[in-house]
């Protein structure tokens, strides 16, 4: 687990992640996207569903040479 992989936006910060999901909770919300990252790629997949599984893919290639 020590290999760098780059992220492609904001980190979350906990307390931040903590608030959103007590707002979500308490506005009965059926989904919750916590960060930037999360609504893009929500975006991306509904849109594109074919370009949104090549991204994932080589974004996370490191994890199936393992």
């Amino acid at each position: 687990m020590g290999k760098e992989r780059p992220t492609s936006g904001n980190v979350l910060m906990p307390d931040d992640a903590a608030d959103s999901i007590f707002n979500a909770v308490a506005q009965e919300e059926r989904q919750l996207m916590l960060g930037e990252t999360a609504q893009a790629s929500w975006d991306l997949y509904r849109s594109d569903p074919e370009a949104y599984e090549e991204i994932m893919l080589s974004l996370n290639q490191f994890v199936f040479e393992e």
